[in-house]
């Protein structure tokens, strides 16, 4: 029987394997696309989940920082339903400053399209960079004695409107819902220490890290969130805005009638797929992905990940390439940590258990010089997957997470 994958904008590829091989297949997720995502954001954040209207706790004269967390779909028209909800009633457009993490939706998001040109031109745009003293400010000392640094502006903000993707606790590197405000618009130093080298160090230092994220935001005074609930692809199937506590409980019930999955067992070959325009074909989607696909693929087996991808791979991920020993690769990395330390550990982790082949838009030798192996085409892929005896299917892998009823 041939099954169609989806992956990237529009693309697809076709594997033919009997229904006996197949142990799960996870397609297709629940929930409608929002037809008005942009009037779905203002009606969100006139009406929070356990907080008052965002108009009510605004007063004209305020500054207000909007922060964007990397990867959010459809952002122009997320952004254009809270410029909307804010400038209706009283705050001015030149009081309104957008201070993005990533610098690729920093580059790609053309306010223009979606607001009118009066607005979108009197709007400040700011892109964060951690490393420049400038930029940021001593917010206070965690419990912990830790020094807190932020974005300066948004420290010196009188209002500050978080905009993050919703994800279920365990999915790979997530931190809760503030964890798009904190670390991610935190100075370098503080961003270094969240940069661990390895699965297992990550799971250890978990709930400390959620607990200072959460008291960076408490610090900050930030109690409201703006929570975008992804669908397949770029696509959004809810909005939440309010209380961070009452938004996360919503959007955990959700999320794991969406997106949480369980096979019967693990498999010998798992397909993933990354489905979405740009904003989601990035190594932090493709190491959730990745990681999705590691719980349940079987020891010596291989995984399969279809992306669009074409940004080059980071400082540590390109430490991969190096001839050294797994074990002084990771102690480089954990020497020298960048922003994808923990996705490069985690390939690292992920190619000693099993095959890992990407299909991508990036050269074959950049591919390869990383540890996997380079598919090129549907025919590849269909010849490949006729060697294994039993196959998981899943899109949109970098919002699923996957388990296994039996290891």
């Amino acid at each position: 029987m041939t099954h169609e994958l989806r992956y990237g904008t529009n693309s697809t590829v076709r594997i033919s394997l009997p229904e006996d091989v197949i142990l799960g297949d996870y397609r297709t997720p629940q929930g409608d696309p929002l037809d008005d995502v942009s009037a779905a954001v203002a009606a969100a954040l006139d009406a929070p989940i356990d907080f008052p209207p965002l108009r009510r706790a605004t007063v004209p004269g305020d500054r207000v920082a909007i922060t964007i967390d990397q990867g959010i779909p459809q952002l122009p028209y997320v952004l254009a339903g809270c410029i909307h909800s804010l400038t209706q009633d009283h705050i001015d457009p030149s009081d309104i400053c957008l201070i993005f993490a990533d610098q690729h939706d920093f580059e790609q998001t053309n306010l223009s399209d979606t607001l009118p040109t009066e607005i979108s031109a009197a709007i400040q745009i700011s892109l964060h960079d951690p490393a420049n003293e400038k930029q940021v400010a001593y917010l206070a000392a965690s419990t912990d004695g830790q020094p807190i640094y932020m974005n300066r502006k948004v420290v010196e903000a009188d209002v500050v409107l978080p905009i993050s993707t919703f994800r279920l606790q365990d999915s790979f590197g997530y931190l809760g819902v503030h964890s798009g405000l904190f670390p991610t618009f935190a100075d370098e130093k503080t961003q270094k220490r969240f940069r661990l080298a390895g699965v297992n160090e990550w799971r250890e230092q978990f709930q400390r890290f959620c607990t200072e994220t959460d008291e960076a935001a408490w610090l900050l005074g930030v109690l409201f969130t703006l929570q975008i609930v992804p669908g397949s692809g770029s696509s959004i199937i809810h909005v939440l805005a309010g209380d961070a506590h009452s938004v996360s409980a919503h959007g955990k019930t959700i999320c794991d009638n969406v997106w949480r999955k369980q096979a019967p067992s693990r498999a010998a070959l798992v397909v993933a797929t990354i489905e979405g325009g740009p904003e989601q074909q990035s190594w932090e989607n493709l190491s959730r992905a990745l990681f999705s696909a590691t719980q349940v693929v079987r020891d010596d087996g291989a995984i399969v990940l279809c992306t669009d991808l074409t940004r080059s791979p980071g400082t540590s991920l390109r430490r991969l390439s190096s001839s050294q020993t797994d074990e002084l690769l990771l102690r480089e990395i954990r020497q020298n940590p960048s922003q994808d330390s923990l996705s490069a550990a985690l390939l690292l982790e992920a190619r000693q258990r099993a095959r890992v082949y990407l299909l991508s838009g990036l050269p074959a030798d950049d591919v390869e010089q990383l540890g996997m192996a380079c598919v090129t085409s549907e025919d590849e892929l269909d010849h490949l997957s006729q060697q294994f005896d039993s196959c998981i299917l899943v899109s949109n892998a970098q919002q699923t997470i996957l388990t296994s009823a039996v290891d």
